[in-house]
């Protein structure tokens, strides 16, 4: 399929507009013989306007690997960029419908409540910035080639990486206090329920095939009873080496396969297995690592970023050029608690 040719956006033109006047500004007679050789021109601005274009295109096009929070927890996008806050509301239900008296007039009716917990979250500004000199300008538009994107493309990898760390561990220096893989357990609101695992099952030397497949199942069965069959899990996160445990580790009753096939195979509900090295040693103590199995879905929980990687109009400072690239982040949020489950006390290597 043949690209539709790339027209620099009015925006561009007036950001390199400005450039070239500012990189011009090294004489202060326009009759200096050597004015010419040292500015640019009207086409030279034209050429660096289309040059800063691609440039921008070729990051936001640029595929990337997904980092592996962002691969389980999906995207809230649809909050106000320049809201100052995050508000939502969990919910949990009570009350089941039962026989009637054709008597009683509907007087002994018992009643559904819906219970909510409102939660709000702030929502704060990131960024990283990208500088150019002015020679790299100068450069770009006489030559024709654009400045190099893959400082750009650097600060993109940069500002996901903050959004990743964020939405699996929190930042409670800025107040946000967990994430997807330290949300605080228990049966209260807000809390995610946990169970824990037989530790010495998974521990290397004494690896049990039958007891780490038996902690897998009640994992989904307790998270299937708990949640009286409101969600459906399809989705077991654990850290890399705790996943190529169950992949290394084999059957011995006449049937060659491992921990993790047979899981898989018998499990009924579950149908990915991913990695989540943010699991990881989640305490400070031994065997804090963990596992979560959880149905994923945007109306259960996600990572709320009300404004994603924005590259800004470059801004001249000192003597170079300077390019911000902002966003706007408030975390991983949980809508409904009883989607998600921990399996703790899994061992930290």
């Amino acid at each position: 399929m043949i690209k539709p040719k790339l027209v620099a956006s009015e925006e561009s033109k007036r950001a390199a507009a400005r450039l070239v006047a500012y990189a011009n500004r090294n004489t202060d007679e326009e009759t200096d013989l050597d004015y010419r050789r040292r500015n640019l021109d009207a086409d030279e601005t034209a050429m660096l306007a289309l040059n800063l274009e691609q440039m921008l295109a070729r990051v936001y096009e640029q595929p990337y690997t997904k980092l592996q929070t962002m691969d389980v927890a999906p995207i809230v996008g649809d909050v106000d960029a320049d809201a100052e806050s995050f508000a939502w509301e969990e919910i949990d239900h009570a009350g089941e419908a039962d026989f009637i008296s054709d008597d009683a007039l509907g007087d002994d009716l018992k009643s559904v409540e819906i219970k909510g917990a409102k939660q709000t979250r702030a929502i704060l500004t990131a960024g990283v910035a990208v500088n150019y000199t002015l020679a790299d300008i100068r450069r770009a538009a006489r030559s024709g080639r654009p400045l190099k994107e893959h400082k750009l493309a650097v600060a993109k990898v940069a500002f996901e990486r903050l959004v990743d760390r964020v939405a699996a561990v929190g930042d409670t220096k800025h107040g946000i206090t967990y994430g997807l893989a330290n949300w605080a357990t228990g049966t209260g609101a807000n809390q995610v329920r946990s169970e824990v695992a037989t530790t010495a099952d998974w521990t290397t030397g004494s690896v049990s095939a039958a007891g780490m497949l038996q902690d897998l199942l009640d994992f989904v069965a307790n998270y299937s009873n708990q949640s009286e069959g409101a969600f459906v899990p399809d989705t077991l996160a654990l850290p890399l080496y705790l996943r190529l445990r169950l992949a290394h580790t084999m059957f011995t009753d006449g049937r060659p396969e491992s921990v993790l096939e047979r899981f898989m195979r018998v499990n009924g509900i579950v149908r990915r297995v991913v990695d989540l090295n943010r699991l990881s040693n989640v305490g400070s103590a031994s065997d804090t690592s963990r596992a979560v199995l959880m149905e994923t879905s945007p109306a259960n929980f996600g990572v709320v970023v009300p404004q994603p990687f924005t590259i800004r109009p470059p801004q001249e400072v000192g003597l170079g050029v300077r390019i911000l690239a902002v966003g706007r982040i408030a975390g991983f949020v949980i809508f409904q608690p009883l989607s998600l489950r921990y399996l703790t006390a899994l061992p930290n290597s």
